[in-house]
């Protein structure tokens, strides 16, 4: 948009008296957009903002909807509204030195009020989000401001919801009652003739309108403009019903309104007392403070504990103190704090707050008296089981007892050491435990009474399980190192790397339970691993103990080798193993061996090879020549749990995950199977594919030793799954080994030139690798690439095409001579069969054809003159259609043309 000139401002100020709404409220919004700032006029032209504005402003009342919703937008009114009550904020107008406003603020007051009941919902919800941070001042400068106010409590009716709140809209209904206490605090002698109409709506159902009603009571009885008993008793009913963080900010109104009430029932000072329940110690302090002013105001006595509190906060108010009030208290009112922790801890239990009791308060108050945390106990060993576990983040958590107790284990093991077997006799003791739960009782080790044997048992029977085994080991740790005899001496061994911090951490940061003591014991640890398993395999969850037995294998592969010998004899024989790994599901199964391998142990590579060797058999036996029958003979087949396709898919996930890793086993394989891998059965030969495919893809360096084989079989290739078969083996090394490719350069130039299709496919498509990574090779081997063109396969097709744009940005001379073969490639083109293809056939023709176009393009910019010429045997490019690419051949004439 152009910058906008006094001229332009004032044909659109023309517009704003249209009798087409549709140009008064298009001329609207360039205008407010000019007004803020987002266009800015060129600084030799005046805009009169004042003259403007006012202009604007006129059209809040015009007839049709979509002008009001633009004059009522942030954009226009918001900016004005704001500038308008900051005097100094407009700048001189066009004819004088002053400044002059575009209305005044009574009119604005006026305005903004009546447009609270707009019939149109959308200007209703902008006026609300407009007027709430100005309402005050508006109301004093309202020449009738007790009208304005009746409009604002008839706006708590009306029921628009603002769906998504913003800066520019929001719920009419809950701006008014902001408003509403607004006006109480800063100019409550405006609602002193409102007093009972509001107080109709302290019964109403919505909680947000009844709550601001009350608090816009209490700030009147607060500021000594009510005094009525029967409205201040209803106040305490409404904010003394808040929870306990909402009341905090309403604290000193609760107290203002009991004051007027006398209240006797006791919802004051239970409210205030919650006040001691919150999380902020701040807030805490001030709530005692709060609260102690309400007991010496008060002409009664109270409970000792009240009167306590007023004593202590009168000879230092808490909010000046280092000491938390609960703590205060707890020296000689020991009940009344373990009372507030209970209450407190309930209430964070039932609202699943996923938050616990801050635990240095905790300590601060058991180091003052412990008799306070003593009595707590109780309580939230009640609430430790696993019926208040729960879910958050997709993670399960123990419940907040535990979690609490923990905490405070942590800091004070003695203050929890006689409760801990109530709190894991209440967990169940069935393994496996939570690592908070072993927590616990590795915390009191040294302090807590003789463990029993069935918390031993729920340690150990976590240790041996697939989730919480580095907290079973600390615990058992520390419980062996304590003396306890429950523990026998199997788990003598955890406790020198325990002293040293081995157990300290996560399995996410890379801490195991059985790796710092695979060494110590490998017998020991190999049967802890098997249990491992056998819970894994019970429990069948997705996420399993996959890690641990790398991490043994990489400590000690002693204690991993019988489940490792297990795991192929299940794998891919009918051998007997243990039952525990027999167990397993297939998907189990696969998962422990894909990560086992991807762990990259010393001896991983050496266990893939394995799973390799197994395959051998089946490509050679289903590769043996044998004329009278196509049956791959009985023992091809894996007699295990494994099938070649699942060994297949091993080989993608470990090219994809660690392919220097494997490559030696890989090789290895390959070495041995190259021969009977190229003459396939018809029975096997989408086996045979996949292995080609899987390798070629993931790991082809493997192929490099065998290229001048692979050569012989491209030139003997005489189908199209042959060439597949060939091309995935070959083709990729065009890319991967270059060096080695090019000592083949004329024998590749000879078979893409004039092989046969599925020979020239394979020939083709690793020359087009070879100049994709070394387009500087254009000159050598693009004739070739162009000569077997069109009649390749598809994805040779692709990669001739791809290769030729690749070097075409190189230098686009040197593909000169392949012009008349792609512009021939376009010709030929007769569009997609109607028969459905699989997405790669159909993504590869279209890209080889996007590809052509891109080549012709790059020459045609330097040189138009080859493609010109590439096009005349074919009557000229205006003669020729490439069904479905029809802009794509426009552009690239009008490039010819330029």
């Amino acid at each position: 948009m152009l910058d906008p000139t006094t001229r332009s401002v004032e044909i659109l100020q023309s517009y704003l008296d249209h009798d087409d709404s549709e140009l008064r409220s298009g001329a609207a919004f360039v205008l407010s957009t000019i007004l803020a700032g987002a266009i800015q006029p060129d600084p030799e032209d005046v805009v009169d903002e004042s003259a403007v504005g006012a202009q604007l402003l006129e059209l809040i009342d015009d007839d049709s909807r979509r002008v009001r919703q633009v004059i009522v937008s942030t954009g226009t009114l918001g900016g004005i509204v704001g500038k308008r009550l900051d005097d100094d904020s407009f700048p001189p107008s066009a004819t004088d030195d002053e400044c002059v406003p575009p209305k005044s603020i009574s009119w604005l007051a006026m305005a903004l009020f009546e447009h609270l009941h707009d019939p149109a919902p959308i200007v209703r919800k902008r006026v609300a989000c407009h007027l709430e941070p100005h309402a005050v001042e508006l109301l004093e400068r309202h020449p009738d401001a007790s009208a304005a106010i009746g409009t604002v409590i008839d706006t708590l009716e009306d029921d628009l919801d603002a769906l998504a709140p913003n800066r520019d809209a929001t719920t009419p209904r809950y701006a008014a009652v902001r408003i509403l206490c607004d006006v109480a605090e800063n100019s409550p002698d405006l609602l002193l003739g409102h007093v009972d109409r509001l107080d109709e709506y302290l019964d109403v159902d919505e909680d947000e309108i009844r709550t601001g009603v009350a608090r816009t009571l209490g700030w009147l009885i607060h500021s000594d403009y009510v005094d009525r008993t029967d409205v201040a008793e209803r106040v305490i009913d409404r904010l003394a019903s808040q929870g306990r963080s909402a009341l905090h900010d309403d604290a000193d109104l609760l107290v203002s309104a009991a004051l007027v009430a006398n209240d006797g029932s006791g919802k004051t000072e239970a409210a205030l007392t919650a006040l001691l329940q919150v999380r902020s110690p701040d807030h805490r302090s001030r709530g005692a403070d709060t609260l102690a002013r309400y007991v010496r105001q008060r002409d009664r006595s109270f409970e000792p504990h009240f009167e306590a509190i007023a004593e202590y906060s009168e000879a230092q108010p808490f909010s000046e103190r280092d000491e938390d009030p609960l703590a205060t208290l707890a020296a000689d009112y020991p009940g009344f704090v373990a009372e507030r922790l209970i209450d407190w801890h309930e209430s964070l239990v039932h609202e699943s707050a996923h938050r616990t009791i801050d635990e240095d308060l905790l300590v601060e108050i058991y180091d003052q008296n412990p008799t306070a945390i003593e009595t707590f106990l109780p309580y939230a060993v009640e609430t430790a089981d696993p019926e208040f576990d729960y879910e958050r983040l997709d993670r399960h958590h123990v419940s907040l007892s535990v979690q609490t107790l923990t905490g405070l284990a942590k800091r004070r093991p003695e203050a929890v050491a006689d409760v801990v077997p109530d709190l894991v006799a209440a967990r169940g003791r069935s393994p496996p435990l939570d690592d908070q739960v072993s927590g616990l009782v590795e915390a009191v080790a040294d302090v807590g009474p003789p463990i029993t044997d069935e918390t031993v048992a729920a340690l150990e029977g976590t240790l041996r399980s697939s989730k919480g085994t580095l907290g079973a080991a600390r615990a058992l740790a520390a419980l062996h190192e304590a003396g306890h005899d429950a523990v026998n001496d199997d788990y003598e061994i955890f406790v020198d790397p325990y002293r040293e911090g081995a157990f300290g951490g996560s399995p996410n940061g890379g801490k195991y339970a059985l790796q710092p003591v695979a060494a110590e014991d490998p017998a020991f640890v190999s049967e802890v691993l098997y249990d491992i398993f056998g819970h894994w395999a019970e429990t069948d969850e997705d996420r399993g103990p996959t890690r641990t037995l790398a991490a043994v294998a990489d400590a000690e592969l002693a204690a991993a080798r019988p489940i490792l010998d297990d795991l192929v004899a299940v794998a891919l024989s009918e051998e007997p193993a243990d039952e525990r790994i027999e167990s397993l599901s297939d998907d189990q199964l696969f998962d422990l061996v894909k990560f086992y391998i991807s762990g990259e142990p010393p001896n991983g590579p050496a266990f893939f090879e394995r799973f390799l060797d197994a395959l051998v058999p089946v490509v050679e036996h289903g590769s043996t020549v044998d004329e009278t029958t196509d049956e791959v003979s009985e023992n091809a087949e894996i007699p295990g749990r494994f099938d070649p396709e699942d060994i297949i898919d091993l080989i993608d996930a470990e090219t994809t995950l660690t392919p220097e890793t494997i490559e030696p086993a890989l090789a290895t394989f390959v070495d041995t199977v190259i021969e009977p891998l190229l003459s396939p059965r018809s029975s096997t030969a989408d086996l045979h594919l996949d292995i080609a495919k899987e390798i070629g893809f993931g790991q082809p360096v493997v192929f490099e030793g065998h290229v001048q084989r692979l050569l012989d079989a491209a030139e003997a290739a005489d189908d199209r799954r042959q060439a597949d078969l060939v091309g995935y083996m070959l083709c990729e090394l065009g890319e991967e080994t270059p060096d080695t490719i090019e000592e083949h350069l004329d024998r590749l130039s000879d078979l893409a030139a004039e092989g046969d299709v599925p020979s020239s496919s394979i020939a083709a498509g690793t020359l087009g690798k070879l100049l994709d990574e070394r387009p500087e090779r254009a000159a050598t081997v693009a004739r070739p690439l162009g000569a077997a063109l069109p009649d390749v396969y598809p994805w040779a097709r692709r990669q001739i095409a791809t290769a030729l744009e690749t070097a075409a940005k190189e230098d686009p001379r040197a593909i000169r001579d392949v012009v008349s073969d792609l512009v021939s490639l376009l010709v030929a083109f007769d569009g997609l069969p109607d028969d459905d293809l699989d997405w790669t056939t159909t993504h590869e023709l279209k890209e080889s054809i996007k590809d052509a176009f891109v080549v012709l393009e790059t020459v045609a910019e330097t040189d138009p003159e080859p493609v010109q010429a590439a096009f005349e045997p074919h009557g000229g490019i205006e003669s020729v259609a490439v069904p479905g690419w029809s802009s794509r051949l426009s552009d690239l004439r009008a490039t010819l043309d330029a």
